[in-house]
């Protein structure tokens, strides 16, 4: 939607400014995008009636070209403030609230300067991110009502569902809008069959996700791809750029309607389904599925569902994108000779990470996206050096510290070592347990063995403890010795086996088995 705004808006601008544009509209430019066609060549370079191009549109950017029309440096530049001037005022009035930014430079668009100037760009319109910050909302007095969502001011009288009238915010009514055609756009793009038919729907509430009443927990996964920063700046041309923005985005649109036709779909349909969900329909019969994404955009995606089923959706889209193609071949030979110097490398594939927090369903929503960010975040550190695909999680028991630091000084220290063993490969290439897989080998042996569900929270407990609680619980639970005998490949094994050494730090994966136990379907999910 936001995509769409922009490029409208200035669209009109620069023909209002009588600006000469290539013959395509911003219908096409959107429609080409969608269906992930090549788009031109720029065309001012072998133009020269075309004084100003659209270069690039996607996940809230835009890159405007304009010629110089024989206007120095400091004229060229106001005409530019000018336009972004009229630009901003016409999507405020589309968009109440958004707050843009925009970079303003005199550049050389050939092929060989083309890094250097998108890079000069992204450098100014970071430091005015930091340091300008505009004021997009209406004056606020003490006469002025109050919006009670927003908490703006109410300058729009706007009917209720029962039929009453309330004034609310303009930005309110501009999110409602765009929720509406953002709802219809996703139900389009990943439930409707040939015929535009669809016996599923998304949720529009919380507690339309399917969580069973005794698991009042969702999960706020948010998903980002990896070293895109550096992948882009390596483009050496528009057309690269282009090209490249266009695979991102539809590996990524792939990878979900992937994760709903192989993992969400059948689950949903599925005959033991009740045991770990419970699934609601529309007044339609619609089947609405345990899933609700709420931002797919170039390389991130955001999307909620029950805590039963967080780390295995996860796990399936993240694979998923990770079998596709990213990067041509000589894109990718470029990056990986620069960074081979550092020691670090670049995958051909697209590769991402993960944050998923699991939180109760009454838990504020913000927080828990908030934490979703910083967990993600804990896992791009561990996914740097090489390029691999990494998630974290965190499991929030009631109105618990939303920052991950506080988290971790709160939850995870222990006197013995740290009881979380995160973040998690989610291929085969973690080691020392590190991966996801042997998290849910861990979780299925405590199921095979028929752990006793008191033996698992006195495990909990002991794990808080020192080593001698440790060793007494184990030599008074046959269950747990076994499994970590069956871990280890140990026949004598001590306390000190629950512990490993993981970057210079002891860790144990069982509290982390323990808290994902009832976020956890089996593999089958019938046992």
């Amino acid at each position: 939607m936001v995509d769409a705004i922009f490029t409208k808006e200035m669209v009109d601008v620069l023909k209002d400014a009588g600006c000469t544009l290539p013959d395509i509209t911003w219908q096409e430019y959107t429609a080409q995008k969608e269906k992930n066609k090549k788009l031109p060549d720029l065309m001012m370079v072998d133009h020269l009636d075309i004084d100003c191009e659209i270069a690039y549109i996607g996940g809230g950017n835009m890159l405007i070209l304009l010629r110089d029309g024989g206007l120095n440096d400091d004229a060229l530049r106001d005409k530019c403030r000018n336009l972004v001037s009229q630009w901003s005022r016409r999507v405020l009035l589309k968009a109440p609230g958004l707050k843009t930014g925009a970079a303003i430079d005199v550049v050389d668009i050939l092929p060989g300067n083309f890094k250097q100037a998108i890079d000069s760009l992204y450098q100014q319109l970071k430091e005015h991110q930091n340091t300008i910050l505009p004021c997009v909302d209406l004056p606020y007095t003490g006469l002025t009502l109050e919006c009670d969502i927003s908490g703006k001011v109410a300058d729009v009288n706007s009917y209720k569902e029962d039929g009453s009238k309330r004034w609310i915010s303009s930005e309110i009514i501009a999110k409602r809008n765009a929720y509406q055609d953002s709802r219809r756009q996703l139900e389009k793009d990943f439930l409707e069959e040939n015929d535009g038919e669809t016996p599923f729907a998304f949720p529009d509430e919380l507690d339309q996700l399917g969580y069973k009443d005794k698991e009042s927990y969702i999960c706020v996964i948010h998903i980002d791809g990896n070293n895109m920063g550096v992948k882009f700046s390596h483009c050496r041309d528009m057309q690269e750029r282009r090209a490249l923005s266009l695979t991102v985005a539809q590996v990524v649109k792939d990878g979900f309607k992937a994760l709903l036709d192989k993992e969400v779909k059948p689950l949903a349909l599925a005959q033991d389904e009740k045991k770990y969900l419970s699934l609601k329909t529309t007044k339609y019969g619609k089947v609405l599925l345990p899933i609700r994404p709420i931002i797919i955009g170039g390389d991130d995606v955001t999307f909620i569902c029950p805590g039963r089923v967080g780390l295995r959706y996860a796990q399936a889209f993240i694979k998923a994108v990770q079998s596709k193609k990213l990067l041509s071949k000589d894109l990718y030979t470029k990056i990986n000779k620069e960074l081979k110097a550092e020691g670090k490398e670049i995958s051909k594939k697209m590769s991402c990470c993960g944050g998923i927090a699991i939180v109760p369903a009454k838990y504020p929503f913000y927080r828990a996206y908030e934490l979703a960010e910083q967990l993600c975040g804990s896992a791009k550190k561990k996914s740097r050096q090489h390029d691999t695909n990494v998630v974290d999680f965190a499991v929030l028991h009631g109105q618990m510290a939303p920052e991950l630091s506080q988290l971790e000084s709160q939850t995870y220290e222990a006197p013995q070592g740290y009881l979380h063993y995160g973040p998690y490969a989610v291929d085969s290439t973690g080691e020392n347990g590190t991966n996801l897989a042997d998290l849910f080998a861990l979780c299925q042996s405590m199921l095979d063995f028929s752990v006793p569900e008191n033996k698992i929270k006195k495990l909990r407990e002991v794990l808080q403890q020192d080593l001698h609680s440790q060793q007494l619980f184990l030599e008074n639970s046959p269950k747990m010795r076994a499994i970590l005998q069956q871990e280890t490949g140990k026949e004598e094994v001590t306390a000190e086996d629950f512990w490993q050494d993981v970057d210079g730090q002891k860790k144990t994966r069982y509290m982390d088995a323990i808290e994902i136990m009832k976020f956890w379907i089996p593999e089958g999910g019938n046992k």
